[in-house]
């Protein structure tokens, strides 16, 4: 490992010490750069798991000071990178919260970020406002394999790709697929089509939160098509498949197997444990991270809310603003 010395530490703060939180902190061991590490959720069993978590991986002598804390009094005043792992719901007003009272000058945000349309706007006014360097954990966009195709393209033929899997969680998780695909057409103008989903609302794994099964197909401003699709019934293997020209991939990441044209190859898929020391470490002192802006991932965000609100309320009889995606 390769130590990035500073004078002083960097002020790291987790904000939502759950399952995606406590992974990040063990991430955090794996960075290369001296640093401080707050960690605060107002659960204690969040932030015991959290801690457990933390020593279960080998110990990182760069990382000066760790505190687990209930308060949010006890935050520091001056955070250099703010991990904004809470589930979606509260995370607006928490980020609110902390930027109205803490210095924090980068955000590295989770999704699905907001469920109400009208907090895309007052965050994207504030993040500018206040100068913050902000990204969105979208991080197949740092997987290599990914990288590559992208950079492979012939973007003068139409894309057309295809997700396929079994109850997958198409509210939560068809934000990654989008990012995806925003970074393999180039552009994040979309429009999301909800007329093939099933009509009616999955209760989430997680309480208060909402999913649907059926198929949403997406179109790229560029003219490019994506369907995703969690079936009920579905019995082959989740897969990714992208076609431009002659060009024909399926990716089967559970199994680490991406085929081109009929060849195969193996593929590493990390885990957030494995990726956050290098977030930390790019957005800290290279300013150069590959992940997704927050202006680009909320185009990409509304596009989708737009209609998961219009088609939750049409579900429900309902006519609110949100829409519980976790």
């Amino acid at each position: 490992m390769r130590i990035i010395k500073r004078m002083n530490n960097w002020s790291i703060a987790i904000i939502g010490a759950g399952q995606l939180g406590s992974r990040h902190l063990q991430g955090l061991t794996k960075a290369s750069i001296p640093m401080t590490i707050t960690v605060f959720d107002p659960s204690t069993d969040s932030l015991r798991i959290a801690e457990q978590r933390y020593h279960e991986v080998p110990e990182n002598p760069l990382i000066s000071n760790i505190s687990f804390t209930t308060i949010f009094d006890e935050i520091p005043g001056h955070i250099d990178l703010a991990i904004i792992s809470t589930s979606s719901l509260p995370r607006f007003q928490v980020t609110i919260n902390l930027l109205k009272n803490r210095m924090v000058k980068n955000i590295l945000f989770e999704k699905f970020l907001f469920p109400k349309l009208i907090e895309y706007v007052h965050m994207s006014k504030l993040l500018s406002e206040r100068g913050i360097n902000a990204k969105v954990n979208c991080a197949r966009r740092m997987f290599d394999h990914y990288r590559q195709l992208a950079s492979s393209i012939n973007y003068s033929s139409p894309i057309k790709m295809e997700v396929i899997g079994k109850d997958w969680g198409i509210g939560c998780n068809s934000i990654h697929y989008m990012d995806l695909f925003a970074l393999i057409t180039g552009t994040s103008e979309m429009k999301c089509d909800f007329s093939s989903l099933e009509k009616e609302i999955i209760p989430s794994k997680r309480q208060g939160y909402v999913e649907f099964l059926g198929t949403v197909e997406i179109t790229s401003s560029r003219g490019d098509k994506l369907t995703l699709s969690s079936l009920k019934d579905y019995c082959g293997d989740n897969v990714i498949k992208i076609k431009v020209g002659n060009d024909y991939y399926k990716i089967y990441e559970a199994k680490g197997l991406m085929c081109h044209n009929g060849e195969e190859r193996t593929i590493i898929t990390k885990y957030q444990s494995e990726l956050t020391g290098l977030v930390a470490t790019e957005m800290l002192v290279s300013k150069n991270s590959p992940l997704t802006s927050f202006e680009e991932s909320a185009c990409l965000h509304t596009a989708f809310l737009e209609e998961a609100i219009s088609f939750y309320n049409t579900v429900t009889g309902s006519a609110g603003d949100s829409c519980p995606i976790t």
